[in-house]
């Protein structure tokens, strides 16, 4: 789950509420949780006088956070799908 901080909780450095019902829930259910204020959210990755929806700068530091949280993922079921294949090809030889 990635957690995306509105400008004013950038400025304070920290979640609103609802950014914290987030963390909770995502905590009690024991989900993974990627906060972008954690992870180098600066002014620039907001658009112009727009509170929440990112900029092109934005976009990309979102896109480095989420390829560094799944190409683990990614690799793991790449790696189980290759042994599925692997797996098949042994019994198709049989």
């Amino acid at each position: 789950m990635y957690l995306h901080a509105q400008s004013d909780e950038r400025e304070e450095g920290k979640y609103n509420d609802h950014g914290n019902l987030i963390i909770s829930f995502a905590e009690e259910k024991n989900i993974p949780l990627y906060e972008d204020l954690e992870m180098g959210l600066t002014e620039d990755w907001y658009r112009r006088s727009d509170f929440i929806h990112l900029s092109d700068i934005g976009q990309e530091g979102m896109a480095s956070i989420l390829y560094e949280a799944l190409r683990p993922v990614v690799r793991q079921e790449l790696h189980s799908q290759s042994d599925l294949n692997a797996r098949e090809r042994l019994m198709d030889v049989k």
